[in-house]
């Protein structure tokens, strides 16, 4: 086990978090689509008159289709060539700021696997692309095929389209996706901020974390103890900060329900040295870690799951699964619980505090042990000192690894961090297609209404009045894709939540300020649309009907 493990890639929470990236790629993909659509919408009204023409001269409805369709292609296909140029920039850009802004002490074990764009991602983005086109070209291609053909040789659709009612479902959508990506956004950005303050059950500071090469285990131990920096060391087989505790089926000694719960073997000195106090009871002694007894110590979080309401004091708990034979589990198959321990963090900060835990005793010299060192002074002069000391000694190389916890605990928050970048990144990004998208659907709304706004206006109508006419047409466009979005975003962080404890699912703050933004930014797109449509000449408005 290594300090990469304190970023566990297989597990639920990171699968979890990293398919959330994969969503809000398609989602970002679909508002870009909708875009499409609703510009295969505004240039199928330009082209009314030509397409109301051709079909008074006899032309195939279908053939109009593939026109339009493959004009969608020719759009997209360019479109995949330079997305496909500017993937190779910025993945070679990520990696570069993920090795700059990672922990120090996280780079020298951090491997990327090669990330150029070959030929095979070439393609699947062109499939991508042409798909998108072909799929979101097709009902605006249908729907202005299909008009009155004596209104549209004259320049006219019927009121079905001319109302923009697709274009204003599109821009629902878009508003949609908007809003859940932004208020996902900053409910991870809280969560990041508050992984940064999480409570850890423990005192990190100046601890040592040591793995040995267990062909000299005992002759590092030994100079380890010596060590004048040395003040006191104490052993777990899983590391506190490092990765995750393993998990085991107990149940209690009066009881059938069996609980999944962490567990871990620690030598004598390991609560005390990182600070997790014992609230009833008693911790293990010398003895007890040296013969392996089969006693145990809880966390409070276990005495409430499996001793609701009672002392688990003096209770036995018993492994409900098979375990091997002559192993350590055999060993403490049946345990009396001597002690209840204050709450800690059990491998990975994601996991809270609120997880069952069990420990149970072994020798801090015992193979496989991780060592836990408590040094004076600097820790990270302390570090340095101990590792050139100790591999010093000895002809081989006795430490594999040696990092403060202070390290491990950077390491774990960098993803929270790094992931609220990225969702940053893409909300930015789908904030930017919406506003075009609200911009591009208001002027042709405006631009189908200057008959109707040049009558108001000719009535009496002030400046004022008309914009605000424009600006509520888009809040109700802009109000319902919030609210739609905010319910998706709940579901969202619900998904979250299930993972990573840390991320509050009811972040007012975070809703409100992603639903704000997106409000905002609807307003100041609809402005210039409003804008023009109040500039409106009256007279010129009813001269060109």
């Amino acid at each position: 086990m290594s300090i990469a493990s304190a970023l566990p890639l297989d597990s639920p929470e990171t699968i979890a978090t990293l398919g959330t990236v994969m969503i809000a790629f398609a989602l970002i993909l679909l508002i870009a689509c909708a875009n499409i659509a609703n510009v295969m919408l505004a240039r199928g009204i330009a082209r009314q008159r030509e397409i109301g023409i051709r079909l008074a001269l006899g032309a195939e409805r279908l053939r109009l289709v593939r026109q339009l369709l493959t004009e969608s292609v020719l759009l997209a296909a360019p479109a995949a060539v330079l997305g496909f140029v500017l993937s190779r920039w910025a993945v070679d850009v990520g990696v570069r700021v993920m090795f700059a802004s990672v922990p120090d002490n996280f780079g020298p074990y951090l491997r990327v696997i090669p990330l150029t764009p070959d030929v095979r991602v070439f393609w699947f983005i062109l499939l991508v692309a042409v798909a998108a086109a072909l799929l979101f070209g097709l009902i605006p291609a249908l729907q202005t095929t299909r008009p009155s053909i004596v209104q549209a040789s004259r320049g006219d659709f019927d009121a079905s389209l001319r109302t923009g009612g697709l274009r204003a479902t599109l821009l629902v959508v878009q508003v949609t996706v908007c809003s859940t990506l932004l208020i996902s956004t900053g409910v991870l950005l809280r969560g990041a901020t508050a992984a940064r303050r999480v409570e850890t059950g423990i005192r990190p500071d100046n601890i040592l974390h040591i793995l040995l090469d267990e062909r000299t285990r005992d002759t590092a131990y030994a100079k380890l103890r010596t060590h004048p920096l040395v003040q006191e060391i104490a052993g777990s087989r899983s590391s506190p900060v490092d990765g995750s505790f393993e998990v085991l089926a107990l149940r209690a000694d009066n009881s059938a329900n069996i609980e999944q719960v962490a567990y871990n073997f620690v030598s004598d000195r390991y609560l005390p040295l990182l600070g997790i106090d014992i609230e009833r009871g008693r911790g293990f002694t010398e003895a007890e870690s040296r013969t392996g007894e089969g006693v145990a110590v809880v966390s409070d979080a276990f005495a409430r799951r499996l001793f609701p309401g009672q002392d688990p004091i003096g209770r036995r708990v018993l492994v409900a699964s098979d375990v091997p034979p002559g192993g350590d589990l055999a060993r403490v198959h049946s345990s009396r619980i001597i002690g209840v321990a204050r709450n800690a963090i059990s491998g990975w900060i994601g996991t809270g505090l609120g997880r069952p835990v069990i420990y149970y005793p072994k020798p801090v010299d015992a193979p496989g042990m991780h060592l836990l060192a408590r040094v004076s002074g600097n820790e990270e002069r302390a570090r340095a000192d101990v590792d050139r000391d100790v591999q010093g000694a000895l002809a081989s190389a006795p430490i594999d690894e040696i990092h403060t916890l202070n390290d491990f605990l950077a390491t774990q928050i960098y993803p929270f961090r790094a992931f609220s970048w990225v969702s940053s990144a893409l909300g930015g990004i789908a904030l930017l297609l919406t506003l075009a998208g609200i911009y591009g659907v208001l002027s042709y709304l405006v631009s189908q209404r200057t008959k109707e706004i040049g009558i108001r206006m000719a009535l009496g109508a002030s400046i004022h009045r008309v914009i605000g006419m424009v600006l509520r047409q888009a809040f109700v466009f802009t109000g319902a894709g919030i609210v739609i979005g905010t319910v998706l975003a709940l579901g969202a962080s619900r998904v979250f939540r299930s993972a990573l404890v840390i991320v509050d699912t009811f972040d007012v703050i975070g809703y409100a300020g992603g639903a704000i933004v997106v409000l905002i930014a609807a307003l100041v797109a609809s402005y210039a649309p409003a804008r023009r449509a109040a500039l409106v000449d009256p007279l010129q408005a009813l001269r060109e009907e």
